[in-house]
Formats: structure tokens, sequence, C-alpha cells
């Protein structure tokens, strides 16, 4: 995975990451991501370590700005100039530098509170399309990454069933355009994919929208507010050469090799006020209110083995102070619910408990008890504040010196939504849990019947009805043996009348020895035995036993009476 890709990645493959890189690169210079700008000074003036930086964010039109391509830049616009003259023909896209650009404010500006981005561009009540005119969208608040839908302050995405990836786009930017905010930078339209830069109140936001190839017909769009850091106006090495510069990236060489070019940008956005706030590869991330700035620090070998530096912020939905003694940091707005801090700390679980508890006491929040709550795998900890917004920090049980957790907002307004959707869901869940309950007393009922009709088959294969001679004495009739004697000289008659109806229905009859004083009848059926002896002297008497094998023996209606 390239550095620059803004998720955590682990590889040790060199040639990879340099190739991920020249590619930024290559496409950066192609691309340009914006227009040249007629007053590149407030680059340069990053470049030559004079400006300052963070204490003075861009407005729109400062935002817009770019500095003059460099000369390898200019040479790779011309050949894409030929090759995206070629596409076109193909793929119908186009691209267009805007010639709107938003006023000039050079108001001096911090990086941006949650707070001050809510009023500058609340994407949770930012308007959806409806209707056969711009299709359908759904975007639930309490969806996460799994719907393919996330609604936060800072970040919004959502499917919309557009004709084409140019009708999405035009209703964001008619939205836009009624806020007030203006298109900069460059703009790409094709059927299946487009991307545009507004600016606005200091801050800017980008839009992609792309062809959705989980449901056919649909197009997903992302909006992100990117902050109001003027990105020019950020500290770089005294040697450092722009390369590109657009409203939501800067770039620049130097020759410095990449573990000097970190430790000097790492000095410099730290005099600046910038927090460290985790890393990835080549990328450095810091904080600074809730604003995060990745510092991507590489080398590019095609370029004279020279340095790359790349600045890009992303407005933050909420914020979520990193913990002590962090090994690694990230926060998203991607996953449910979307504000969310992930990290690994080397602190101790009270020390790390203690850390939150002061520092989220300071803005307001309070814990709802005293002590986390803790079970065999997991400890958490619950926070609320005045407005009744909800923080909630989970950490794993430490293993190898090192602890995994989580820290979640979601603010009152989510989980009123969340508790809204839940009700309107009610009906639905109730009727479902009813047809459940019902699906399963059906079933149940059937388990039952289809053991009854079983029992009630094996039953009525086992039983076996034995007609007893009328002159039968002391009979001794039990369900798997019978025994009775007759007069002298009829044993051997008895037993045959007995056999008879068994081989009538089938029985296979095996005759053994048989005489009139003794003998033996065997009939047998899928698995079943019944086995008929006698004996008949004057000196024993006489006696008859019937025995069987998975039978049940049952009187005859005659030997009833």
């Amino acid at each position: 995975m390239c550095p620059f890709s803004g998720r955590r990645a682990i590889t040790n493959d060199s040639v990879t990451l340099a190739t991920c890189a020249l590619l930024f690169a290559i496409i950066a210079a192609i691309a340009g991501c914006g227009e040249k700008s007629k007053k590149p000074t407030a680059a340069k003036a990053a470049a030559n370590g004079s400006t300052d930086a963070t204490s003075q964010a861009a407005g729109p039109g400062d935002l817009a700005k770019s500095t003059e391509p460099s000369s390898s830049s200019k040479t790779l616009s011309a050949q894409s100039a030929v090759s995206d003259a070629a596409d076109s023909k193909k793929s119908l896209a186009t691209k267009s530098n805007t010639s709107s650009r938003a006023e000039v404010d050079e108001t001096p500006r911090k990086p941006a509170t949650v707070e001050e981005a809510r009023r500058a561009l609340d994407l949770t009540t930012f308007p959806l399309p409806e209707g056969p005119e711009t299709g359908r969208a759904t975007v639930p608040m309490h969806e996460g990454a799994e719907s393919g839908s996330q609604r936060a302050i800072a970040v919004l995405r959502y499917k919309t069933g557009a004709q084409d990836a140019k009708t999405a786009l035009d209703f964001v930017r008619k939205k836009f355009t009624e806020m007030n905010w203006k298109e900069v930078g460059e703009t790409y339209v094709s059927e299946a994919s487009a991307s545009c830069t507004f600016a606005g109140k200091g801050f800017v936001a980008n839009v992609n929208v792309s062809k959705d190839s989980s449901q056919a017909g649909d197009f997903s769009v992302s909006i992100w507010n990117r902050g109001n850091v003027n990105l020019a106006k950020l500290p770089v090495p005294p040697d450092a050469k722009p390369e590109h510069s657009t409203p939501t990236s800067v770039g620049y060489f130097t020759e410095q090799s990449p573990d000097e070019a970190r430790e000097a940008v790492h000095k410099l956005l730290t005099e600046q006020g910038w927090t460290p706030y985790g890393q990835d590869l080549s990328t450095k991330k810091y904080k600074q209110n809730a604003i995060e700035l990745s510092a991507y620090v590489y080398a590019i070998p095609a370029f004279d083995k020279k340095t790359m530096i790349r600045y890009s912020t992303s407005q933050m939905s909420a914020d979520l102070p990193a913990p002590p003694q962090a090994l690694d940091v990230t926060y998203t707005d991607y996953m449910s619910p979307p504000k969310q801090l992930l990290f690994e700390t080397a602190a101790a679980r009270d020390e790390l408990y203690e850390f939150y508890r002061d520092t989220l006491a300071k803005e307001g929040w309070q814990p709802t008890t005293e002590k986390p709550i803790t079970d065999q795998y997991k400890a958490f900890m619950i926070f609320r504040n005045k407005a009744k917004d909800l923080m909630e920090l989970e950490t794993e049980n430490p293993q190898e010196g090192k602890i995994r957790g989580t820290l979640k907002h979601q603010s009152a307004a989510e989980l009123a939504e969340i508790e809204r959707l839940i009700e309107l869901d009610r009906p639905r869940r109730e009727a479902e849990l009813k047809r459940k309950l019902k699906e399963e007393a059906d079933e149940k009922a059937r388990l039952e019947q289809e053991k009854r009709d079983k029992e009630a088959a094996e039953k009525a294969r086992r039983r076996v009805v034995v007609e007893l001679p009328a002159d039968a004495k002391a009979v001794t009739f039990k369900a798997g043996e019978i025994k009775f004697s007759v007069p002298l000289g009829k044993a051997k008659t008895a037993a045959e009348a007995i056999g008879k109806p068994l081989r009538d229905n089938g029985w296979k009859e095996r005759n053994y020895a048989t005489s009139t004083t003794a003998g033996t009848l065997d009939y047998r059926r899928d698995g079943q035995s019944v086995n008929i002896s006698y004996s008949d002297t004057q000196f024993l008497g006489t006696e008859v036993i019937i025995s069987g094998f998975r039978v049940d023996f049952e009187r005859g209606a005659a030997g009833k009476k």
C-alpha cells in the first residue's frame, strides 16, 4: 500500500514504497489538482521558512492559490495534455480549471475546533438528493462503513441513484453554491466518476463521486471537510523547493535525506503547536485543535535522489486526544460510530484512565463511574458532558506491555437519532419477533408431531399379534416373550398355527429340526425376528415359548376373550 494512502500499512518492500512515492509525484505533477498561481509568494515564503504557518490559516481565496510548477512538472503536464486528449475520446471525461475564485481572506486563523468547523460546514445537516430527478439516497446516521454510509460534522458519504457521475456531482455543486462556497482548483468529470473542490468561510472541502460496484445503477458520493489550514504557509526546511500546491495538498523537494527531513519537519511543526498524532510508514500525523495534519516525507530516487515533503490536512468531527506513551494512533471518521480513535499505548491502564479523566474534564466531560468497569477481557468507562454527548473509552487487557484501546464519540443528536430510528423500527422488529416466535412454535410442533409419527410407525412396525390356541393353559404373556401349555400331542400344531400369519405377512421362515415331540420355528423380517420353540413329551408335558427381537407381542382378539 502506498504511504500516501492515509491508511495503515506494514511492508518491508522498499521497491514498492519507492514506486508508490514516485507514482504520487507523477500524478501530482501531471494533474496539479489546481491552477497556476498568479502570486506564488505564499508558498515561496513558506519554503524560505519566513511564514507564520498555523497562526494564519487560509482564507478560501488564499487556499485556491498554487505555486508555479517545477520544470519536471511542466514536462509531465505537457505529456499529460496529449494523453488526456486521446483519453477524452474514449471516456468522454473532462478536466477543467474553474474560473470562479473565493474571495481572498487573510484573516489570521488557528486550526479549527469542531465547533468552528460545524458553524462553517456541518455535514450532518447537508441536504441529500431525493426524487427521480436527482436519484435516491439513504444515510442513516447510526450506520457505519459496512453499509457504505456515514454522517459526521466533517465527513459525509452516501449512495445515490443518479443518472451519472455528473448528475450526482451537480447536486452537490448546487448546494455548495447556495451556501456561497466557490469551486476552486481542478474539476474532473466522466460518466463513472467525478471530483472537485470547494472553498468557503476559510475552509476547503472536496467531493468525490464514483460508480458503486456493489449496487448496479448507484453512485457513491463522498464529501470531506479538509479544514481551514493554509497548507502553503506550513513550515518546511530552508532548502525546500515547491513541487506543487493545491487547496488540499502542497509538496516540496529537499536535498536532505528522508530521516533528516522528517526530523526537521517534526521540529518545525511542534514549534508551531502541532502535537504528534500517530504514524504510518513515511507519514507522520499531527494534531492541533480538531485538525489532523499528515506530513509525508519519502525519497524520490527518480528525481536525483531528492526527498519529497507533502502536507495535507483533514478536519476532525470530534476532538479526541491521543493517549500518553502512544505507540500507534489512528483517527477515523469511517467506522460505526463514525468518530473513533484507535490506539496502542505503553502506558499502564490506571495511568491511561487517569489521563483521560483529567484531559476530558478540562473540556467538560465527566465519567459516569468512579473507576472503569472491567471483565475478563477488557475495561471501559463512559463520559458525558452537559450537552449529553457521549464518549466511551474501551481498552483490552494489557499484553506484552501494551494496551490496545478505542475512544469513541457520539453527539447527543446522534444518540437521539439512534433512539428515534430504534423507535421507528419498533413495529418491524416486533412483527419480526412475532413471526420468528411463530416459526419457532410451528417448528417445535412439527418436530413433536414428527417424533410422535416416528414412534407410532416404530410401534406399528414392532407390533406382532399372536392368536393363542383356545385350549392354551398356564399362559405367561409379555411384550417380548410368551409361554403357555396345551394338551399332550398338540404343541407342534399350536406352534405352526402361530407361525402361519407371520409367514403370510412376508416373514421368512427358517425351520430347524422339528418333530412331534420338539422343534423350533424361526421367522425374520427387516432386522426383526420371532422364534417359536416347543416341546411335547409324556414325562415333561407340553410347553410353547415364543420370543422376539425388536418386536412387541400383542394378544389377538380371540385370545383376549
